[in-house]
């Protein structure tokens, strides 16, 4: 999709909103490490949106580091990247869609028992 005028990849405030469920695995290293990545389900929620749709398959990956104390308290930090609907859902399949690409930083608190 061309948007007039605009002939350049760049950032933009247009919104998107988008329900994923990622199914993921972690692996482990160093006691303190880990890598994680899978894959994410896409479905766009909301109105119409600027750019294609994001409905379809995607993929997520990550690093980060965890330290867990004896009393089974932890903490982790999470580095990662999303790439939207590679594999979108639509029976249009066009190499020049439009997908995002997101990328974050989780921290967090857990717990084992």
């Amino acid at each position: 999709m061309q948007i007039p005028g605009e002939n350049h990849i760049g950032a933009t405030d247009d919104k998107v909103s988008l329900i994923n469920i990622p199914v993921t695995a972690r692996i482990n290293f160093l006691n303190h490490f880990f890598v994680n990545g899978g894959v994410l389900f896409d479905v766009e929620t909301g109105g119409s949106s600027p750019i294609d749709s994001q409905n379809g398959l995607g993929v997520i990956l990550g690093v980060g580091a965890k330290y867990s104390l004896d009393n089974g308290i932890g903490a982790f930090a999470n580095l990662y990247t999303k790439f939207h609907s590679l594999v979108p859902f639509t029976a249009e399949f066009d190499s020049y869609r439009w997908r995002l690409i997101e990328g974050g930083l989780r921290v967090g608190l857990t717990y084992s028992f």
